[in-house]
């Protein structure tokens, strides 16, 4: 009721998000990233703010997170952990992603999809 399992599932995204640039950018080598995920693009670099990562995690669930407006993500978050009355444990999203390495050299991956399954036991 107090919000702390939408807010722990908020961050848990966003750590996820954080780890997988970091294996783009410091494994990857990349300089840049565009990603256009349920119609929204977000561009990632090195510099980016915490703002593209919330944006980023709104892009997973299909609502504008963009500008830090991380409140857009609790009705859908708890709709995937099965809060409150509506439970859908499955978020799906295709998506493109452009990058640019650090050699300045671009490449695409087209008609990717992301899958993400809550496999929590809610009591």
């Amino acid at each position: 009721d107090d919000g702390s399992i939408g807010s722990g599932a908020i961050m848990d995204v966003m750590n996820a998000a954080g780890e997988f640039l970091t294996a783009i950018f410091e494994k990857g080598k990349a300089q840049q990233i565009v990603i256009n995920m349920n119609k929204q693009e977000v561009t990632i670099d090195s510099n980016s703010s915490q703002n593209e990562i919330i944006a980023l995690a709104g892009a997973v669930f299909d609502v504008d997170a963009s500008n830090g407006n991380y409140g857009v993500l609790f009705a859908p978050v708890s709709n995937f952990l099965g809060v409150g009355t509506e439970f859908t444990p499955t978020v799906k999203a295709d998506f493109t992603m452009t990058v640019t390495n650090q050699d300045a050299i671009v490449f695409t991956l087209d008609g990717l999809t992301a899958t993400f399954a809550n496999v929590t036991q809610m009591d």
